[in-house]
Order: C-alpha cells, then structure tokens, then sequence
C-alpha cells in the first residue's frame, strides 16, 4: 500500500494538495501496517508540516520538487525496511525524525 502511496505521490504535480495526499496516504497505511505505524505517521507529519511551512507563500516548483523528492526518498526507505526487524525500522524511523527536525530550523 506504502508503494502505491509512493508512486501516486511521484506522479502528481508538486503541490500542497499532493503533499496532503500523501500524508493521508500514509496515514491510511500505517493503520493497516501496526509494524511501520511510527514511520509512516512520521512521514505523514512531515508532509503536513511542509504545507504549512508554506502556506503562507507562493511554492516555487524548485521547492516543491525539492521537498516532494526528500520525502519520496524517506517513503522508500520505510518501504525497504518494511520487512526488516525492530532495529531496521527503528533507525528508518528515528532518520526521518532527524531530518525533521533539521528542515525544521
């Protein structure tokens, strides 16, 4: 479910309305995948979070595509992970909150 999540949101044009998608998308997904729930709502809240980071201003294409290419490249790695053990998922899980907290700033 995580990978046609990922491919719509690849497909779609970079907007707000696309990251929204998406978030939902994982979010649908976490609540069928109790195993990856952390990162999937991770990734959800980083969609929501870049929406209204600039909600405010007009969206250049160069930072939609930027911040849409940084989450599909997280999406993936959940993805991968998605079969790993307890350990795998949790380093997956713990990089997306890094890099949150690095775009945050």
């Amino acid at each position: 479910m995580l990978t046609d999540t990922i491919k719509r949101f690849e497909e779609s044009q970079p907007g707000t309305t696309s990251f929204m998608a998406f978030a939902d998308g994982c979010l649908a997904t976490a609540e069928q995948d109790s195993e990856n729930a952390a990162a999937l709502i991770l990734l959800a809240m980083a969609a929501r979070e870049f929406v209204d980071q600039v909600q405010d201003q007009p969206l250049s294409l160069p930072e939609a595509e930027a911040g849409r290419d940084r989450l599909i490249g997280q999406a993936r790695k959940v993805a991968a992970s998605a079969n790993g053990d307890a350990g795998e998922k949790l380093a997956v899980a713990n990089r997306i909150a890094l890099d949150q907290i690095g775009q945050s700033r």
